[in-house]
């Protein structure tokens, strides 16, 4: 899988329909070939904030217990 793609930048396309990117400080990681999905959980990619529905929420707990973090 290639992760490396290319953004719209706002010099390019206008800040409107530019992407932007939020600073993120992982507090735990796993290998890809550890990666886990399921139907029910909460995914996002233009989610910036941390959401406070029940989807977010069975989400956290669900990959807390997956991956042993408490």
């Amino acid at each position: 899988m290639n992760l490396q793609v290319v953004y719209d930048l706002a010099a390019d396309v206008g800040e409107d329909n530019a992407e932007y990117f939020v600073p993120v400080k992982w507090l735990y990681q796993v290998p890809k070939s550890k990666a886990f999905s399921e139907i029910g959980l909460f995914g996002n990619q233009n989610t910036i904030a941390r959401p406070r529905n029940f989807k977010w929420i069975h989400t956290v707990d669900r990959l807390s217990t997956i991956w042993n973090i408490r």
